[in-house]
């Protein structure tokens, strides 16, 4: 069958009788993520938190679609147990770090195994990893520098159409009633 596209619709004629197809669009309101909270205390970020949302190369999507990718941490007094979940492999890296001003640095505390010589290609190294708690309860993990500093770049790079290649996870706390 051939149809005629016009307007966004396809309108196919069928014998006489005219089928016309379209496609309702959902609106999207992308997240908005809450600003750095400066006054933080290194157990204010204890806790177990459950990554819901990534945000890389421009798109933001629930955590597991995309990039078959899940993250969950524990974290209490500056030591962390990060549990990655990629590709349907789950692999434990244990982390201690310090507060950064109002960022909270874990560094891991495993080594790497290298049983052989290829490199397994992740979107993001868990050897140092920097988290913002925001002010709207969530836990952000970056791979930039800072969460101001990449503001800043990302109006640079709008004005030269370069792509930005920071990643931003962000989770939610787990809460037992």
């Amino acid at each position: 069958m051939e149809g005629v596209y016009s307007d966004g619709t396809i309108s196919i004629d069928l014998d006489g009788m005219t089928m016309t197809l379209g496609q309702e669009k959902e609106e999207y309101v992308p997240y908005e993520p809450g600003k750095a909270l400066e006054d933080v205390k290194l157990e204010d970020f204890d806790g177990e938190w459950n990554s819901t949302l990534m945000s890389a190369f421009g798109m933001q999507v629930p955590t597991g679609t995309l990039f078959d990718m899940k993250l969950d941490v524990t974290i209490s007094g500056g030591k962390a147990t990060l549990v990655t979940t990629e590709g349907g492999t789950e692999t434990t890296i244990e982390l201690e770090g310090e507060l950064d001003q109002n960022a909270l640095i874990l560094n891991a505390t495993t080594e790497k195994e290298d049983d052989d010589d290829s490199e397994d290609y992740s979107l993001f190294s868990t050897d140092t990893m920097r988290f913002y708690l925001l002010e709207d309860g969530k836990l952000c993990f970056t791979t930039g520098d800072g969460l101001d500093a990449e503001e800043a770049d990302a109006e640079t790079e709008e004005d030269d159409d370069s792509m930005d290649w920071t990643i931003k996870v962000y989770f939610d706390k787990l809460v037992v009633e």
